[in-house]
Order: structure tokens, then sequence, then C-alpha cells
């Protein structure tokens, strides 16, 4: 007799559980809202976004980093601190397309801010609102050079400098964004 009183305790107890998840999901579900959890309670927002970033299909190796390009972008040029990338043609002289320039260089005690400043008043640039992509956060400027309109993104890491140019797009773009968080410093 006590062994079937305890037996039904424990599913009564496994059936409170499940109805309980159960109520939860249909909750999650109804609001619409992601489920995936990070560290501490609510939304891995780093997760959510980073997971509605386009497929990368083209892989970047240089001698100071990796990264990935979704597809339709191509390596137009290599140089010792970084790549050229273009979506679209270059006729001549003339870019076509989305363009973006990564450069990741030792930072010789230069830091984000330093680069910035150093742009803005080389080039005359207006300085722009930190823009975060994927948990980690960038300076901004943007100026006008040979008759295009430029975003710069810089951000210092582990004594090293990491800087994208953009031309023809910006910052929001998915594809740009799925680039930049696809980076890593070798």
């Amino acid at each position: 007799m006590n062994r079937m009183i305890l037996i039904l305790v424990i599913a009564a107890t496994v059936g409170a559980i499940v109805l309980a998840c159960g109520q939860r999901e249909q909750q999650g579900v109804r609001n619409n809202q992601p489920t995936c959890g990070g560290p501490g309670i609510g939304i891995d927002h780093e997760t959510v976004e980073a997971n509605s970033l386009p497929a990368l299909e083209s892989t970047i190796e240089h001698e100071h980093f990796t990264a990935a390009m979704p597809h339709g972008w191509q390596i137009v040029q290599t140089n010792y601190d970084g790549v050229n990338l273009l979506k679209g043609t270059i006729n001549e002289d003339i870019i076509q397309g989305p363009y973006m320039i990564i450069s990741v260089c030792e930072s010789q005690g230069s830091n984000a801010d330093s680069r910035i400043s150093e742009l803005v008043a080389g080039s005359h640039a207006t300085v722009g609102d930190d823009v975060t992509i994927v948990g980690r956060t960038y300076k901004t400027c943007t100026f006008t050079e040979d008759g295009y309109d430029y975003q710069t993104l810089v951000r210092d890491q582990d004594g090293w400098l990491i800087a994208f140019h953009l031309l023809n797009t910006r910052a929001d773009d998915p594809e740009v964004r799925a680039i930049i968080h696809s980076l890593r410093i070798q």
C-alpha cells in the first residue's frame, strides 16, 4: 500500500512539473519572445543577434586575423594590415555596391578613441554614436572622401586596433554585421 502511495505522489509531482513547463512554453510562444537564455535571467541578446545574421560562405585568412563573408562578397585587395572586400563591381575606379576595408594592426599605445580623434582631425570626420555588434562596442565616425561617404567603426582588443571602413553600406546591414562578427584575431 505504501509503495502505491509513493508511486502516486511521484506521478503527481512529475505531472505538475510537466504542466508548469508546458504553460511557461505556451506563454513564450504566445508573447512571441525568444526563449534562449544567457547568464542570469532574461534573453541573451548577443545570441539572438548572432543567430539572425546571414550565413557565411567564404573564409578570409590573413596573417593577423580570420573572418568570413556571405555569398556575393569577394576580396579585391590584400595588404599588410587587412583586406578590402566588395559586393558589387569597380568600373573605371567607380565602386558600385557595398565595400568594406578591414584593418587589424598592433595598437602601439593607440586606442579606439585616439584613432577616431585622428580621423576627425585628418579627414574632418564627424564623431558618431557608439555601435554595438553582437556584444562588442565600436567607436564610430563618418566622413566623405573622393566623393564617397564612409562610416568607420573602431575597437581595441588584446593589443590590437580593429577598424572597419564602410562605403556604400552601413553598420546596420546584416551582411556587414555578419562579416564584422566573424572576425577572429590570430
